[in-house]
């Protein structure tokens, strides 16, 4: 995935995103993201995106 968001994350908090996803706790995946990000963190709407792109590249359908 070449979103910037997503590839400033960690990659355990990458991990936990993908995990989180897959259990379909969306708000969670975002709380991750927002936390694990570094300054300026991402907006709502901004997490909100890459959770879904996230959750269609992994194969998992729409959120």
């Amino acid at each position: 995935m070449e979103d910037p968001i997503w590839t400033a994350l960690p990659a355990e908090a990458r991990d936990e995103v993908d995990d989180n996803l897959r259990l379909r706790r969306f708000v969670m995946a975002m709380k991750v993201i927002r936390d694990a990000s570094p300054a300026p963190v991402p907006g709502l709407a901004a997490c909100s995106d890459l959770v879904a792109a996230r959750y269609e590249e992994l194969g998992l359908g729409r959120p």
